[in-house]
C-alpha cells in the first residue's frame, strides 16, 4: 500500500494529474417530467460553460430512474441533451446509479485522474436493489481519501444534509436546491459550476451555500 501511495504522489508532484473528468449523475425519474425543458436548457448551458473552461478532458453523464444509462466522451465532443435523450419517467434508484458509476470509474480511471462526481436529485432513494446507503458511503469515503475524487450532492425535497451524510458526502459538499421553478433549475446548474471550482474539504460542519445559488450577474 505504501508503494502505491508513493507512486501516486510521484505522479502528482513530477508528472501532474494526467487527466480530469466531470461526472454528472442526473435524476430522470418521473417527478422531473414537469421541469424537463428547464433541465435540458440549464444542463446544456452548464456543459457549454465547462467546454469553454478548458480544464476538463472527459465528461460522463449518467441518467437514472429505475435503471440508469451512461455516456462518456471527450468534453469537447459531448452532445447536449434534448427531449429524446432526457425523457423522465419511473422511480429513483439513486444508490444503484451511484454504486454502478463508482465501479465503472474504478475500472476505467487511472489513480492520478482528477474527478468531480456530482449527484443531482429531486427526491429520496426509493428503488435500488444492488446497493444500500452503507455500501455507497464506504465507497465514497474510500475514493475521496485515496484518489483525486470529489463528490457533490445537490438535492431537493428532502433533508439534504441527512440524506447526503447517509452516503458519506461531507456537509460542505452538500447543496440544497429548488427545482420547482425555471429559475430554481437554472440556479442548480450555476451552483454546480461554483461547486466544481471549490477545493475538496473534509469539513464536518454544514455550510450555508445560499449565497452561491444565484447566477452570476
Amino acid at each position: 500500500m505504501k508503494k502505491i501511495i508513493l507512486a501516486i504522489l510521484f505522479l502528482v508532484l513530477f508528472v501532474g494529474v494526467a487527466h480530469a473528468e466531470i461526472v454528472v449523475i442526473l435524476d430522470k425519474s418521473g417527478s422531473m417530467d414537469s421541469i424537463k425543458t428547464d433541465v435540458i436548457g440549464s444542463f446544456n448551458g452548464f456543459l457549454a460553460g465547462q467546454k469553454a473552461h478548458g480544464e476538463w478532458q472527459n465528461f460522463t453523464l449518467i441518467l437514472f430512474n429505475d435503471s440508469h444509462e451512461s455516456k462518456t466522451a471527450n468534453i469537447k465532443e459531448f452532445e447536449p441533451l434534448d427531449c429524446e435523450t432526457y425523457n423522465p419517467s419511473g422511480m429513483t434508484a439513486l444508490y444503484d446509479a451511484i454504486g454502478e458509476t463508482i465501479k465503472s470509474l474504478e475500472d476505467r480511471l487511472e489513480p492520478s485522474t482528477k474527478a468531480i462526481i456530482a449527484i443531482i436529485t429531486d427526491g429520496k432513494e426509493n428503488s435500488s436493489t444492488e446497493f444500500d446507503a452503507a455500501e455507497i458511503k464506504k465507497l465514497i469515503k474510500h475514493y475521496e481519501k485515496w484518489h483525486f475524487w470529489k463528490f457533490i450532492y445537490l438535492a431537493a425535497n428532502q433533508d439534504e444534509f441527512e440524506e447526503g451524510a447517509k452516503i458519506g458526502i461531507v456537509p460542505n459538499n452538500i447543496y440544497s436546491i429548488d427545482v420547482s421553478t425555471s429559475l430554481g433549475v437554472s440556479n442548480t446548474f450555476h451552483t454546480l459550476t461554483n461547486a466544481i471550482k471549490e477545493k475538496p474539504t473534509d469539513s464536518n460542519e454544514p455550510v450555508d451555500h445560499s449565497a452561491k445559488t444565484s447566477p452570476p450577474k
